[in-house]
């Protein structure tokens, strides 16, 4: 049975529509088979799959999360000192924004 053959119901159950009315789209989504119906596009795959596509998401948006968005987004109050601390951070551990990032 192909991917599509196992995927394609399971679009169809979550979009609330009958399988013939499932279209299998040409591109996906970090990895993720994507299929339209009723006007909606889903990403489909078991949970491995999604955890994988989560984390490439995330990966992907991690320049958004610099000092000034990390600090406008936690509850801790501003300083400049703060910032400057962050920034030194986040320079000497780029890695470091993924474990912020993930708990903001």
């Amino acid at each position: 049975m192909t991917s599509e053959n196992i995927l394609k119901p399971v679009a169809a159950k979550v979009s609330g529509c009958d399988v013939e009315d499932v279209n299998e789209e040409r591109y996906d989504c970090y990895g993720l088979k994507v299929f339209s119906a009723n006007g909606e596009e889903y990403a489909i795959g078991n949970d491995e799959e999604a955890d994988e596509a989560v984390k490439e998401n995330i990966k992907n948006s991690l320049w958004a999360f610099n000092a000034n968005f990390i600090i406008d987004h936690s509850k801790v109050k501003y300083s400049s000192e703060l910032e400057k601390s962050l920034r030194a951070c986040l320079k000497i551990q780029p890695d470091l924004t993924i474990g912020i990032g993930l708990h903001i």
